[in-house]
């Protein structure tokens, strides 16, 4: 009995002697608020943002044509459909562009929102806005480097992007 509570303490005590794993860190990709504009009275509902599942991932980076490697010690502060259905809300409704109205509103499928890191590491959001054709809106901007806090700003420029050509399918 001794000596199975003594091999219990020691073996709780090899357990406890590895290091930590690093922490995972945490980006926020939102583009800052766009400039408010002269209010035009057009009235629009508030569009539905989903996401492909593969996009509720951590950072999806592609790593070849047809090959995606998920980081799990960094990510995003909201999923990136989340992201993208901020952004675009406050480009229609923050800047006085549309006024929100009840109802369905368009449905924006998240369709690419990842690093691109086969070239020069590259931020790319792809937004696909339904209506008949559906339309579609690319935003990409180039990482000044391989830091998380660059590809964090990237994205933001991408989301922005993105968005403002998706504003452009409402009209």
């Amino acid at each position: 009995m001794r000596v199975a509570l003594l091999l219990t303490f020691l073996f709780a005590g090899c357990l406890g002697t590895n290091p930590p794993g690093p922490p995972t860190r945490w980006f926020d990709p939102t583009p800052p608020r766009a400039a408010a504009i002269t209010p035009t009275g057009l009235q629009l509902a508030v569009p539905i943002v989903v996401a492909a599942p593969h996009l509720l991932q951590p950072f999806a980076i592609r790593v070849g044509e047809r090959e995606f490697v998920f980081d799990e010690l960094h990510q995003w502060v909201q999923t990136p459909d989340r992201l993208v259905a901020v952004a675009l809300e406050q480009q229609l409704f923050g800047t006085g562009r549309f006024t929100a109205v009840a109802g369905v509103g368009h449905m924006v499928r998240v369709s690419r929102f990842e690093l691109d890191v086969t070239k020069a590491p590259t931020a790319i959001v792809e937004l696909r806005v339904s209506g008949s054709p559906e339309r579609v809106a690319n935003g990409s901007a180039a990482a000044n480097s391989r830091q998380a806090e660059d590809v964090a700003a990237a994205m933001a420029a991408a989301v922005a992007v993105a968005c403002e050509q998706a504003v452009g399918c409402f009209r």
